[in-house]
């Protein structure tokens, strides 16, 4: 309870859960380390259904998009279910062979029916949410496990693994880059996710500073060192 923080249901996995969920119309949405991705009732937290056709632990905060769930794990493979019965309506798997190149700890965005990840294999991915293809995919960035959305939907922001942010149209097109800015991040893979709030966007990195940016120029607005 959020008043008085009184426990009002819990519900027991096989593994510890590690990922964030997601609340769409009173069901949480949420994979665990028991290779099981499942929807439970937000009144009650009884099951509504499980998933389990997974072959590796589910890191990520999943994305919701037209009655569909998207989400990677650590087996190599992206997923998209029904959101309803959380049966399988496609997966994808990248061009590179191995677990530690799966996109699991990335959170997914989605915006016009394009969902958009990056994964350890340096590349940034874009599938088509009812088909599962691949609309377009880019290793010119080297970008790993870090996008964001902007609020409205029409801007990607992207991290590189050295001390760039950029933002790109959302497009099915792979556009050039509306800006790109140098924050001196140094080497960075935090898995970190880049949010955007009232025209600006800020990111965490692995060394514990937060920078602040112009979404619409990328000018560096602050920056703050919080923790090493």
């Amino acid at each position: 309870n959020v008043k008085d923080g009184n426990l009002i249901w819990k519900y027991k996995t096989n593994a510890a859960v590690l990922c964030c969920p997601i609340i769409e119309d009173d069901i949480i949405f949420i994979g665990g380390s028991d290779r099981t991705f499942r929807a439970l009732d937000l009144e009650t937290g009884k099951l509504v259904w499980e998933f389990k056709g997974l072959n590796g632990f589910v890191e990520t905060r999943p994305a919701f998009y037209d009655d569909k769930i998207l989400f990677g794990a650590w087996d190599e493979h992206f997923y998209c279910l029904d959101s309803e019965t959380g049966n399988l309506i496609w997966k994808w798997k990248g061009d590179r062979e191995g677990i530690f190149y799966s996109p699991a700890a990335c959170w997914p965005v989605v915006s016009t029916g394009i969902v958009f990840f990056a994964a350890p294999d340096r590349k940034l991915t874009a599938l088509d949410i009812e088909t599962g293809n691949q609309i377009w995919r880019t290793g010119k960035y080297k970008v790993r496990e870090t996008v964001g959305l902007s609020e409205n939907g029409e801007k990607l922001f992207i991290r590189t693994m050295n001390d760039t942010i950029l933002a790109l149209p959302v497009s099915k097109k792979l556009e050039e880059p509306l800006w790109i800015t140098n924050c001196e991040l140094g080497y960075d893979i935090s898995s970190s996710q880049i949010v955007e709030k009232d025209g600006a966007i800020f990111y965490p990195t692995k060394n514990g500073m937060i920078y602040s940016l112009d979404s619409e120029t990328g000018k560096i607005l602050w920056q703050h060192k919080s923790t090493n």
